[in-house]
């Protein structure tokens, strides 16, 4: 796997592989990363990881998720949150969406001067079913 990782660092432009066993693999490590950095504790001098096991709604976003085959996005995401190692808390039966539309970036630069536009963005987004 470093190889391929290595390969596609040094080459950003590559699509995801025909195989994409690969692709997946890096894509889960990706997420598992995301979901620990959202549950560890927030700013200096705060203790403890964050509880994430309420969360209701996880959002997968990213080239993978998008355009792997068919189910690609789903397997990924719930790679990741069955990942207990190091007892971070994930969540325990969130809704997953894969952002397809590429929406979540478009709401995160409309919140704080559209803050209703953003929110009608991401409701759409979460009334989205799994790809």
């Amino acid at each position: 796997m470093a190889v391929a990782a290595a390969a596609l660092a040094a080459d950003p432009s590559t699509l995801v592989g025909a195989g994409g066993a690969v692709d997946r693999r890096i894509a889960e490590l990706a997420v598992t990363v995301a979901l620990r950095r959202h549950a560890r504790g927030g700013g200096r001098g705060e203790r403890g990881a964050r509880d994430l096991r309420d969360v209701r709604l996880v959002v997968g976003s990213g080239g993978v998720l998008r355009h792997g085959v068919a189910g690609a996005g789903a397997g990924v995401l719930a790679a990741a949150l069955a990942d207990h190692a190091g007892g971070w808390a994930v969540p325990r039966a969130p809704r997953t969406v894969v952002d397809v539309d590429y929406v979540l970036a478009a709401a995160g630069l409309l919140a704080d001067g559209f803050p209703v536009a953003a929110a009608g963005l991401l409701r759409g987004l979460a009334g989205t079913s799994d790809r």
